[in-house]
Formats: structure tokens, C-alpha cells, sequence
């Protein structure tokens, strides 16, 4: 595929030779996962690994149009038997789709899809650490999070000015942007300041 490159983009910081990897981390504290709704836009699920330094290791992805959301709880229950996915951040706007993962034994909640606050979290995930890692990896195995992460750019309003993402090719960014929200929000940090585990 031929990489266009886009002024303004959301994730400048993002490079493959930074955040892409072969490696799939041996060492999982949990595995978790983010869900994007779609039909004839694409939907896609996300499967990460957090480590007990807080990295998250992106190691696979499922992105297609036009399926029905009983094949996405079929995908759904492979996913967690292949990698123990402990809970399934999904998209709020379809509760009823929410409902029918539960009803298949998902751990499935409402992820927080906060756009800007979520943004801001990813961006901070991909800036490289003393230590010379970043919080935030992808496997190449996930091209087109990828590709979405190197397109991504923000919208320009009747002024000029940028103050929101263009709404295009982010269905796998949604469902990071979720985990992210999850595992560095508000509310996960109330909770591990006194020791409780969110997820």
C-alpha cells in the first residue's frame, strides 16, 4: 500500500522503527482487549498485553467490513481462549452488541471513548522513556493499526483552526484509544492508588 503522508498528524511521534516489533512479549500480567464496531465501515478488535511495567505490547488485531456482530463474538471467544484476554473494552453506542458478548462468557464492558483525554494518553504511551523504551508497542502483525497510526491527522475547521480528528480510517485507533483510556484514566488511577486492580 502506498503511505501518504498528511499534515497535522495526531501521532507524530509514531515510527516503526520506535514502536513497531516482531517480538511477541513472553511476560503478560494481563491481556486485554479494545472493540470497534462496524458493518460497512470496518470493524476491529484489538488484543494487548500489559506488563508489570506498565507497557503495552499491541500483539494482534481483527479488521473487516460487513460482519455481523454474532461472527464478532465467535471472533471474540477465540481471541480470549488464544491469548487469555481477561476483559474486552468495547464500543459503547451498541449495548445490545455488548450484551450478546456477555451472554457468550466475554468479560465485555463499556470502554470510556473520550476522544481528545484518549488522544492525549496514546501520545504520551508513544514518547520514549529514559530507559530508552516506549510505554507503547505494536506488533507488525497489526498492519493496518499501523497504518492507521501514520495517518491519522486532525480536521481543520472553517477557521483554520484543528480541534478534532478526521473521522476516516480510526476503527482500530478507537479501539486503542479505549485501552489506553482504561488502563491510564481517571479511574484506574483511583483505584491502584489504593491498591485495588480495575481489570
Amino acid at each position: 500500500a502506498e503511505f501518504v503522508a498528511f499534515e497535522g498528524l495526531i501521532y507524530a511521534d509514531f515510527s516503526r522503527d520506535a514502536h513497531v516489533t516482531g517480538e511477541i512479549p513472553g511476560v503478560r500480567n494481563r491481556i486485554i482487549a479494545g472493540v470497534d464496531w462496524g458493518y460497512a465501515n470496518p470493524g476491529g478488535i484489538l488484543v494487548g498485553s500489559v506488563n508489570g511495567d506498565d507497557e503495552l505490547d499491541i500483539v494482534t488485531e481483527e479488521y473487516a467490513k460487513q460482519r455481523r456482530v454474532e461472527e464478532w463474538v465467535n471472533v471474540a471467544v477465540q481471541l480470549r481462549d488464544t491469548w487469555n484476554v481477561s476483559i474486552f473494552y468495547c464500543d459503547p453506542s451498541e449495548p445490545e452488541y455488548i450484551a450478546q458478548f456477555r451472554k457468550a462468557g466475554l468479560n465485555a464492558v463499556k470502554g470510556d471513548n473520550t476522544v481528545l483525554p484518549g488522544i492525549q494518553r496514546v501520545q504520551n504511551r508513544l514518547v520514549r522513556q529514559p530507559n530508552g523504551r516506549t510505554r507503547l508497542r505494536i506488533n507488525r502483525g497489526c498492519p493496518n493499526l499501523i497504518n492507521e497510526a501514520e495517518q491519522y491527522h486532525w480536521m481543520d475547521n472553517k477557521y483554520g483552526m484543528r480541534d478534532a480528528p478526521v473521522k476516516a480510517n480510526d476503527h482500530l485507533l478507537d479501539c486503542l484509544r479505549m485501552m489506553v483510556n482504561a488502563l491510564d484514566g481517571t479511574k484506574y488511577t483511583a483505584l491502584t492508588a489504593k491498591g485495588v486492580r480495575y481489570a
